[in-house]
């Protein structure tokens, strides 16, 4: 009886930009760079867990938007 609509898609970490990851992910500037590098680099990621791996990624930003975010 009550739609509430759907729920929004969470932000794939393997394709957004580094604008989306500085907004949705909450990631620094310069953190979202460190990840767009680490991407380029060594291929994208298969969990947020993944993630511990990147140099210059404080883990804790990623963890608190661990709803909001996917790799896939």
């Amino acid at each position: 009886t009550n739609f509430k609509g759907e729920a929004a898609k969470p932000l794939n970490l393997n394709t957004a930009s580094r604008v989306d990851l500085e907004s949705v992910a909450g990631l620094l500037r310069k953190e979202s760079a460190a990840w767009v590098e680490y991407r380029a680099k060594y291929g994208p990621c298969k969990t947020l867990d993944d993630l511990k791996k990147v140099p210059g990624v404080d883990f804790r930003r990623i963890d608190r938007r661990r709803d909001r975010l996917a790799c896939l």
